[in-house]
């Protein structure tokens, strides 16, 4: 959430622990993918606006990395 925050300090500063913890995004991507539709799918179906809200910026960030290209088997 924190690298589509408005505030640009935010974004960078997530930026950074994502390539700090993070080697490899693409494979690290398609091992967390089941995980990741699952939840993205129930803040989807919530009631809550905040969270549907949060989900599509999610959706538009995977989009971003075009995970399509990934194997999803």
């Amino acid at each position: 959430m924190g690298r589509s925050d408005i505030a640009l300090t935010v974004r960078q500063s997530a930026l950074h622990v994502w390539k700090t913890i993070i080697s490899n995004t693409p494979r690290t991507l398609r091992e967390i993918l089941q995980t990741l539709f699952t939840l993205l799918l129930r803040c989807l179906a919530s009631s809550n606006f905040d969270k549907r809200q949060v989900c599509v910026t999610k959706f538009d960030l995977l989009n971003f990395y075009d995970l399509f290209f990934l194997d999803c088997s």
